[in-house]
């Protein structure tokens, strides 16, 4: 009965609602305005496409010419080519030529014989300086045993130290008959021109030092000259300290 009387009165409203619309849902107030009834929720897009966007035009590209460099847009950073990684293997890398090594090695080689010489030559130094310092100690013996026995210590073989000597002599030096610079310790008595002295002769114990190396030693002491002074070479291989003539 409602629906017959909507549909008779749809164009007057206020007959169509003799109560002023009381009682009324919204639906049927909507019905009979002629707006469509709601739809449920899920029948909205279910099996629906939506409308499409309209197409945009494409604006047109922006003129280059005319265009300083500060009226340009800023580049986009999506469009800016990827930077190139450099490889390992750059042409202007690459590996040690044959030549270039042996020139390293040889360098290397040098380096190593100067330092190595100039280590043996302070090796020798020291060797020397200890053997000056050990040779002043056993003339000192022999001149103090003189003094206190009244005759000199008594001539022993190279490389022995006669028992008279050894209470004059620093325990550390009583028990080394081989010098710092080679040879054997030889104390003289009346021998070879000279009372009394002391000295070093090379028997093949050790390293043999020759004139020019004694002639530094000669130098440390007295006047580098092996044939005059109180340090000479008195013998084949043979250097004194001369303590009495």
């Amino acid at each position: 009965m409602r629906s017959q009387r909507t549909a008779s009165n749809r164009d007057d409203p206020e007959e169509a609602l003799p109560d002023g619309g009381e009682g009324l849902h919204d639906l049927d107030i909507l019905r009979v305005y002629g707006a469509p009834a709601a739809k449920p929720f899920g029948s909205l897009t279910h099996g629906k496409q939506g409308p499409k966007p309209p197409n945009r035009p494409i604006p047109p590209p922006l003129p280059t010419q005319g265009i300083t460099p500060l009226d340009r847009p800023p580049p986009n950073p999506m469009t800016l080519p990827m930077p190139q990684v450099l490889s390992r293997h750059t042409p202007h890398s690459r590996a040690f030529s044959l030549i270039e090594l042996l020139i390293v090695i040889a360098i290397l080689g040098i380096l190593a014989a100067l330092s190595t010489a100039s280590v043996a030559s302070a090796t020798l130094d020291t060797r020397r300086t200890a053997f000056v310092s050990e040779l002043r100690v056993l003339v000192q013996a022999a001149t103090l045993h003189l003094v206190r026995e009244g005759r000199p210590v008594r001539q022993a073989p190279p490389g022995t130290l006669h028992a008279d000597l050894i209470p004059f002599l620093p325990p550390q030096s009583a028990d080394s008959a081989v010098s710092p610079i080679g040879g054997e310790w030889h104390l003289i008595n009346n021998t070879l021109g000279v009372q009394s002295g002391a000295g070093i002769v090379f028997t093949g114990r050790g390293p043999t030092r020759d004139d020019s190396f004694m002639a530094r030693i000669d130098q440390m002491i007295d006047d580098g000259n092996l044939t005059t002074g109180i340090f000479q070479k008195l013998d084949s291989n043979a250097y004194y300290y001369i303590a009495q003539r």
